[in-house]
């Protein structure tokens, strides 16, 4: 999938290993503790890392607090906007929509049986994790369940797809799944690190090309980050405060600083 690069798949059974996915700059490969310090001097090889799963990608989002997620009937500021695209009959009818995240099987079962998703036939539904199919659902995790319902409440008409994965890698084979049920639209909450120069070039830029070069298209969800600007992976956000009129923001308190990580 994508363009797979013939150096790193030598250097990886130089190495002793396998490859699992990947393409266009990042891959998934199980090679031998011993060996890592050769695959790291090998031809075509930048760097070799521990790879982040999709688990540990998401911890760095704060968690939403109950009550900001709505959960039942769309009521109140919520229908508001979108109410006039329903009275005319825009309801997302003939739309599939592919959501990739985390889902607990039982809650969605129950946002099913009350209402508040469509029903999802497994045929809708996929995992895959270093290149191989899982089951789908993950206990607990429910951050996926609350974006399918923001979803059905803006599209209800939509055909939704939802597929959980492992790594970054899995998305290729993830985005193929997608694009053979006929998905055209893809919404994807997983922050993963960044791995491009950020002029939409690099391996995750690579997988978002991908996706649209199957006529998907994507979009990312962003809004969850401004919870807890303090936190990590947030982004500030907060009124204008100058307390001692010099004209200098104050980001928090009498702090005119903004540290900046990456």
């Amino acid at each position: 999938r994508g363009k797979l690069d013939a150096s790193v798949t030598a250097a990886v059974r130089q190495s002793g290993g396998s490859l699992k996915g990947g393409a266009n700059g990042v891959y998934l490969a199980t090679v031998p503790n011993s060996s890592l310090r050769t695959l790291g001097a090998a031809a075509g090889i930048q760097s070799v890392a521990v790879p982040m799963d999709v688990e540990s990608a998401r911890s760095v989002v704060p968690r939403v607090e109950s009550g900001q997620v709505e959960r039942g009937p769309v009521s109140g500021q919520n229908v508001a906007a979108i109410a006039p695209w329903h009275a005319t009959g825009l309801r997302g009818a003939g739309s599939k929509v592919g959501l990739i995240a985390l889902f607990d099987p039982a809650t969605l079962a129950t946002e099913i049986s009350s209402g508040e998703l469509p029903a999802i036939p497994a045929g809708n539904t996929t995992c895959i994790s270093a290149a191989v199919t899982c089951p789908f659902g993950t206990v607990g995790q429910t951050w996926g369940n609350s974006l399918a319902e923001i979803i059905a409440d803006g599209a209800p008409d939509a055909t939704l797809y939802l597929a959980e994965l492992g790594y970054r890698t899995d998305y290729y084979q993830v985005i193929d799944w997608m694009a053979s049920k006929g998905v055209t639209i893809l919404v994807n909450p997983i922050v993963w690190t960044y791995d491009g120069p950020g002029n939409g070039t690099g391996p995750s830029a690579a997988i978002v090309d991908y996706a649209v070069s199957k006529g998907i298209a994507w979009f990312n969800t962003a809004g969850e980050l401004g919870f807890n600007y303090s936190a990590p992976g947030t982004y500030w956000r907060a009124a204008w405060s100058a307390t001692d009129n010099d004209k200098w923001l104050n980001f928090k308190g009498a702090d005119e600083s903004l540290t900046v990580s990456y």
